[in-house]
């Protein structure tokens, strides 16, 4: 008789023993489905964001150097400007062709006050303006290479030197100009 109410008795501590490890592997499941949803909630809620903000950033930073491009490429104003009377910033007379004395009003402009130049473009991205022959060799104009942001320097095969700058949100527009009867790329980099 002893024997059989042991085996009652084990069997008994069997089954309690099988229905805690369920009930405590079923509040394990439960426990990890909620931290898993809460986890899934907060990235779909969040990671959208900054994947649009990063674009809205990319973007304005796009309509900046459209921007400071377009002007440049333009006669600017008063179409005589000088540094004291510039209220647009262009370096061009007759169509595609460089105004000498605007290209270095332009240049002293930058030198004298970046973020002054800055604002006559109303852009709020930093820039920086080069020019290269037809097959993007770096070219001086009256020996100027670059105009624009000083922490941008030339190396000494007067390449531009850009390891001083955010280059993650970096936009490059290209412009076809001529320059003492010769055709040259004006290029303009703007990033934040």
């Amino acid at each position: 008789m002893l024997k059989k109410e042991w085996i009652i008795s084990l069997e008994l501590e069997v089954l309690f023993i099988l229905t805690k490890k369920g009930q405590t592997w079923y509040m394990d499941y439960i426990f990890g489905i909620f931290i898993f949803s809460i986890c899934l909630i907060l990235y779909y809620k969040f990671i959208p964001n900054l994947e649009a903000e990063e674009l809205n950033n990319l973007e304005e930073i796009y309509l900046d150097a459209k921007t400071i491009s377009e002007s440049i490429v333009s006669q600017g104003y008063p179409q005589n400007w000088t540094n004291e009377t510039v209220h647009k910033i262009g370096i061009l007379s007759h169509g595609k062709t460089i105004n000498h004395s605007k290209f270095i009003e332009f240049n002293n402009m930058a030198l004298d006050d970046y973020n002054k130049t800055r604002m006559k473009f109303n852009v709020h991205s930093e820039f920086i303006i080069f020019f290269t022959d037809i097959n993007d060799n770096p070219i001086n104009l009256s020996n100027i290479y670059k105009i624009g942001n000083p922490k941008v320097t030339l190396t000494g095969s007067n390449n531009l030197d850009l390891s001083g700058i955010n280059q993650n949100n970096l936009v490059s527009i290209t412009r076809i100009l001529i320059y003492n009867k010769s055709t040259i790329k004006m290029v303009a980099y703007s990033w934040q």
